[in-house]
């Protein structure tokens, strides 16, 4: 804890820094929901105590189902965290273990009630489609189990398999069989069909929320916006201007990073400055994730330049092959591109200036 309000006290003495309202907080990255909950109210009387947070400040807390009793919900919910997200994965034993989660299906139903008696109101559920030896049918029950349980925001990922990971030595060693394309696809527009179907805003490539509950901070992300990152490991941008950035990530290991960032008030890891172009890209890299899309006036007004001059007649020919729409202001990825939506934003990584 030291370590992260040092590295507060350096950044918040720096220009670029002061002066600013804290929109959201999240604790992330590992799991967060080990750390007893008077900590987290520490962290967070510290923060209050050197920055001024809004009066609706969205405060989010990564938690494992299993690993997160009533008592420290309850706690966590009196030092001010007024959002949980619980990594369920899946409903379903066998995809659990596949996913080497060690939690059970009736872990996440006790973590939900749990939450929900400590008062939390604002829940987000991770379920994850595309495991390896995962039919149809299995991911069609546990979405059908997830909206059971009533969450104000869903989070639907297709499993990446990470170099370095169990899962990926499997798979290299032939042991686990990768899920079929075609599945995965069809898992996908079962789950956006499903989701809309039962009242979600598909507000986000991956994410789906009942009206009002955005995930605000991942909002931020896909804005483009500033965001500072305190701790281990943890990542921050900050834009200069309209062609330049910096960003950057402290040391992996919490021992190193208490070290450093106590001594100093930092611990970067590395760091990489963006220009125009990097910017540029950035924008729809990022903006095109959400469903609403980009807005070509705001684009023009931040770079001093028109979509349509840093891209001659990449719009349209993306629109004539349907796998773009325009609407008003707003350009965004349709729904026959949403599953190549990758390929799509490659093509933004040129731009003409």
């Amino acid at each position: 804890m030291q370590g992260i309000l040092a590295e507060l006290d350096f950044r918040l003495a720096q220009s670029n820094w002061q002066g600013r309202e804290v929109n959201t907080i999240f604790f992330g990255g590992g799991t967060p929901s080990l750390l007893d909950p008077k900590l987290i109210a520490a962290i967070l009387e510290g923060v209050r105590a050197r920055a001024e947070l809004k009066p609706d400040c969205e405060v989010s807390l990564e938690a494992n189902p299993g690993q997160a009793s009533r008592e420290f919900l309850l706690g966590y919910q009196a030092a001010g965290v007024n959002r949980i997200s619980f990594g369920a994965q899946s409903f379903l034993a066998k995809t659990l273990k596949n996913l080497g989660r060690l939690h059970s299906p009736d872990d996440i139903e006790t973590a939900f009630s749990d939450a929900r008696s400590a008062g939390f109101f604002n829940l987000n559920i991770d379920i994850i489609y595309g495991v390896p030896n995962q039919s149809v049918a299995e991911f069609k029950e546990d979405l059908n189990s997830a909206l059971k349980l009533q969450p104000q925001h869903i989070s639907l990922y297709g499993l990446t398999i990470e170099q370095g990971t169990p899962l990926h030595s499997a798979v290299a060693r032939k042991d686990i069989i990768p899920a079929d394309d075609e599945v995965t696809l069809a898992m996908m527009q079962h789950g956006i069909e499903r989701l809309i179907e039962a009242g979600f805003e598909h507000y986000e490539v991956s994410n789906f929320c009942k009206t009002g509950f955005q995930a605000r901070h991942n909002l931020a992300y896909w804005n483009s916006d500033d965001y500072l990152g305190l701790g281990a490991g943890a990542h921050s941008f900050l834009r200069s201007d309209e062609n330049t950035a910096r960003r950057w990530s402290n040391v992996s290991l919490p021992e190193d990073y208490s070290k450093k960032a106590r001594a100093t008030g930092r611990a970067e890891s590395w760091q990489d400055a963006l220009g125009r172009k990097d910017l540029i890209f950035e924008y729809f890299f990022l903006g095109l994730r959400k469903r609403s899309g980009i807005s070509t006036a705001g684009f023009e007004k931040l770079f001093g330049l028109a979509i349509d001059t840093a891209y001659p007649g990449l719009v349209s020919v993306m629109c004539d092959e349907g796998l773009m729409v325009r609407s008003g202001d707003m350009l965004a990825i349709s729904a026959k591109g949403l599953p190549l939506s990758d390929s799509v934003v490659e093509n933004f990584a040129d731009p003409i200036f």
